[in-house]
């Protein structure tokens, strides 16, 4: 049941995320696809399921961008350094670390939180 409750928490996180996410503006990127960039290979099979059964009932369908481990923090300072191109998530994950007060301060990012 815990599960249950995890997994539909993060669907709707993941729902709000389309609308105050990092993304951006420009007309080339599909306003149907949502993409969430996340740290991961192999492993990533908890972000897989919750992606897989987001999109069994979304209008809005999310696309899961994995970048190994190792690469994942210089990928997404480059991707957020023009977050209007096509290649800039709408949804990332990071640590809570100077990078993401500048990502706040240059506006290109919104909280979880109310």
């Amino acid at each position: 049941m815990k599960m249950k409750r995890f997994v539909a928490a993060v669907i709707a996180a993941v729902s709000c995320l389309s609308f105050a996410a990092c993304g951006s503006d420009t007309a080339s990127k599909d306003e149907n696809v949502i993409h969430i960039m996340s740290s991961g290979d192999s492993s990533a099979n908890m972000e897989r399921a919750l992606v897989d059964e987001y999109n069994k009932t979304a209008d809005v369908k999310a696309v899961l961008d994995l970048v190994t481990s190792a690469d994942y923090q210089n990928k997404l300072q480059t991707v957020m350094s023009n977050p209007k191109s096509d290649s800039a998530p709408d949804i990332f994950f990071n640590w809570a670390d100077a990078l993401m007060i500048q990502y706040a301060r240059a506006d290109v990012s919104a909280p979880l939180d109310e």
